[in-house]
């Protein structure tokens, strides 16, 4: 009997046994596809539902935008009159095309106002006083360098403008020295043979510096031509010191560099010289006025205000 019950419970066990799949019973498993189911549709719908989220907001926005190109259209046709709208489009797009000429054309006004105040600037630098036509012709000759340079890289351009404001000093200057050197075949006296640096149209000398002889050496100070201030810019003067007292072996170092221009030049700087020495001092004046002249011409007057 005992044995009757065992075997029965041992059949029990192994029925129930066969109704599971890894610990589980059928029931269970079934619960759990039909939740992963619903994960896997829940997740669809919201991808569904954004979607159509966005499609609503695009769809408010086109109808935005209809609503307000309508209303264009209705402000069209009112300024129209009943006219075609085509037509009417048409010139607006004609008118606008207009104004942006005109703009190119307010642009090119501005450029040219810009091009005479620089060029009344740097005629005032040198002293000279441009009349329009002067002005306009000038401008009309930047206009056709800068065409003629379009293909030119910067700092070719910049050489060549340099180069052309070197020539146009270059021409004053040698007019000068050919009214200057006229002067001296009148006088044949003179011993300087080669003509003036800076002269005026008319020959006359102007004098670039003015040197003082004292007792601890010479003072040099620029003389008061504003027409040659664009001139003393291109010349080698850079280490010239001006309103202070300089030894004879000093002076002789820094203007060395414009005694040079002047000799590839063929032609010397005037100087003013001032005698601040003592009356028993004269040898040592000599001395140093021979300094001087041995760069620079000066004229035989004898200056002592300095």
């Amino acid at each position: 009997m005992v044995l009757s019950n065992r075997a029965q419970i041992a059949e029990q066990d192994d029925s129930y046994r066969r109704g599971l799949i890894l610990g589980l019973t059928m029931a269970e498993i079934v619960i759990l596809i039909i939740f992963v189911l619903l994960l896997a549709f829940a997740s669809l719908l919201a991808v569904e539902y954004e979607k159509r989220h966005k499609a609503e907001q695009q769809l408010s926005l086109t109808k935005q935008s209809i609503s307000e190109l309508t209303e264009r259209l209705s402000v069209l046709e009112d300024i129209a009159g009943g006219g075609d709208i085509e037509e009417f489009v048409r010139e607006l797009i004609a008118s606008q095309k207009v104004l942006n000429q005109l703009g190119d054309v307010q642009s090119r006004l501005t450029e040219a106002n810009e091009l005479i105040d620089k060029y009344e600037e740097v005629a005032k630098d040198v002293g000279v006083t441009p009349t329009p036509e002067e002005v306009a012709e000038a401008l009309l000759e930047a206009r056709i360098i800068r065409e003629a340079l379009a293909r030119v890289g910067e700092n070719s351009v910049t050489n060549i403008i340099q180069e052309s404001i070197e020539l146009r000093t270059e021409n004053k200057r040698m007019q000068g020295q050919i009214a200057n050197a006229l002067k001296k075949l009148k006088s044949l006296g003179q011993s300087n043979e080669m003509p003036s640096c800076w002269a005026k149209p008319d020959g006359t000398v102007e004098y670039i510096y003015e040197v003082a002889v004292t007792n601890n050496g010479m003072i040099v100070r620029e003389t008061n031509l504003p027409h040659r201030k664009m001139d003393r810019k291109l010349l080698p003067i850079s280490m010239i010191i001006l309103n202070q007292v300089t030894s004879s072996a000093n002076f002789r170092k820094m203007v060395m560099p414009l005694y040079q221009w002047s000799i590839e030049k063929k032609c010397r700087f005037y100087v003013r010289v001032f005698d601040l020495m003592g009356p028993t001092e004269k040898d040592l004046y000599k001395q140093r006025l021979k300094t001087v002249v041995t760069h620079f011409y000066r004229d035989f007057r004898i200056y002592k205000d300095f």
